[in-house]
């Protein structure tokens, strides 16, 4: 997913989840803890979400530990 996204973008995620806007200076490996995204469990019915009712979920980030949910 992240590939696809223009540099602009790809700015923004990374600012919002690791609360810095600059790639790490020996790159991403060195990131440490590691970027990682974790699938949050919804528990809005598969019809509520096609019907548009689960527009009050938005993405977290928890920026210590470099997590997107």
């Amino acid at each position: 997913v992240v590939k696809g996204l223009e540099p602009g973008e790809r700015c923004r995620l990374l600012k919002f989840v690791t609360s810095c806007s600059r790639a790490p200076l020996l790159g991403f490996k060195h990131l440490q803890p590691a970027f990682t995204i974790h699938k949050v469990v919804c528990d809005t019915p598969v019809w509520a979400m096609f019907g548009g009712q689960d527009v009050e979920r938005l993405p977290s980030a928890s920026t210590c530990y470099n997590t997107l949910k």
